[in-house]
């Protein structure tokens, strides 16, 4: 039987963004089957990525209905609650297309950003399985594993951005409906491209702006795009500016 932290390690990532959102993605109710370990994770092992490269992968989930937590034995588990996670690669957002996990029941989450720095990142999971006591869900203390996943970010062969003109970048209300302010500092004059970029890459909004010497803000208004999830770029000849940008109704 597969503990229980191991199972569920993909599924807690998605506490590394605040705003929950649900993530725009589909379980692969087709290939990912559960071997009646119980529960199950597919892929096993993510995919590589690479610093200064756009990176996304889909993970099916399958949570299992039973789990043994030791001394305590072997117990039913209801569902899942994600408490904290450590560790993640820094550039990488995760989201989830449901807020529970109910067991024997297909669900999927989206890792994807592009990763800013390379190295092995052991995942630290915290998590909160609810277990069934006499008929009722009853939440059990706080599981930790740092063990069960890592995820290895390789270089990709470009200097790491070392930006020394813009500065302070910041996109607040995020997520947003009306509108949102995007913000930087910027110790020159000059020129750059705004970029929003859906989770396909498709780009779904483009224009050029100029900047002067010091705080400097842009307003996006939200009817130029439609609620979801994207990748904000900013970039002029020498550095670039990257954030995630949410839309909601």
């Amino acid at each position: 039987m597969k503990k229980l932290i191991v199972l569920l390690t993909v599924i807690s990532i998605i506490a590394g963004f605040q705003n929950y959102v649900l993530a725009q993605c589909e379980p692969d109710i087709i290939n990912c089957i559960d071997t009646a370990d119980p529960g199950q994770i597919c892929p096993l092992d993510l995919p590589d990525g690479a610093t200064w490269q756009p990176y996304e992968q889909v993970v099916t989930i399958i949570p299992p209905y039973e789990a043994d937590l030791g001394i305590i034995g072997t117990v039913d588990i209801v569902k899942i609650v994600i408490d904290t996670i450590e560790n993640l690669p820094p550039g990488l957002t995760y989201e989830a297309n449901a807020e529970e996990f109910y067991a024997d029941t297909a669900y999927c989450i989206l890792l994807s950003g592009t990763p800013t720095s390379q190295g092995i990142f052991s995942l630290s999971i915290h998590v909160i399985p609810f277990i069934d006591v006499n008929g009722t869900p009853t939440a059990f203390p706080e599981q930790i594993d740092d063990t069960s996943l890592t995820i290895t970010i390789l270089s990709s062969g470009i200097n790491e951005y070392e930006n020394k003109d813009l500065t302070n970048f910041t996109v607040s209300p995020n997520p947003f409906n009306v509108s949102t302010l995007i913000s930087f500092y910027s110790k020159i004059y000059g020129k750059a491209e705004l970029n929003i970029i859906d989770y396909c890459g498709k780009l779904v909004f483009s224009e050029f702006i100029e900047y002067h010497q010091g705080n400097n803000a842009i307003e996006i208004e939200g009817e130029i795009i439609a609620e979801g999830i994207y990748f904000l770029l900013l970039k002029n000849d020498k550095y670039f500016l990257t954030e995630k940008l949410v839309k909601i109704n």
